[in-house]
């Protein structure tokens, strides 16, 4: 009997990753951004811009740890953990302003609200956008 041999590589290939901001398939690993995710090649330039411009603003504590930590409170019902409004609210007005959706999370154990910046929501950036 004669033997096959394969006319093609079969080595297992890595699961093919997104761009955190366009959402299209990377087929080359793209640049790592700290609180966005990964990104590619031609987003990262808008993406750049985008926190190039949001760090100079009240924003900066956010875009430089690429999240922010909120400790939680006891309501005034004592029911529920909430952040201080004020914290918060801070941070969702300028937000808004600059036209970015936050998203957050609640880590229990430690009783911390954690908000990050929604990926998606630097679509509207672009490196002229920013510029002007």
């Amino acid at each position: 009997m004669r033997e096959i041999t394969p006319t093609r590589k079969t080595t297992p290939r890595t699961p093919a990753t997104c761009c955190a901001r366009c959402g299209i398939k990377l087929s080359n690993p793209g640049t790592v951004v700290l609180g966005i995710g990964e990104v590619g090649p031609e987003c990262i330039k808008h993406v750049n811009a985008a926190l190039t411009d949001l760090a100079a603003g009240p924003l900066a504590l956010l875009v430089a740890r690429g999240e922010v930590r909120l400790k939680l409170q006891l309501s005034a019902d004592g029911l529920s953990w909430i952040p201080s409004h004020d914290a918060l609210s801070q941070y969702i007005v300028w937000a808004d302003r600059a036209g970015i959706k936050l998203q957050h999370r609640i880590e229990v154990s430690t009783r911390t609200y954690i908000l990050t910046i929604k990926p998606r929501s630097l679509q509207g950036y672009s490196v002229k956008s920013v510029q002007a």
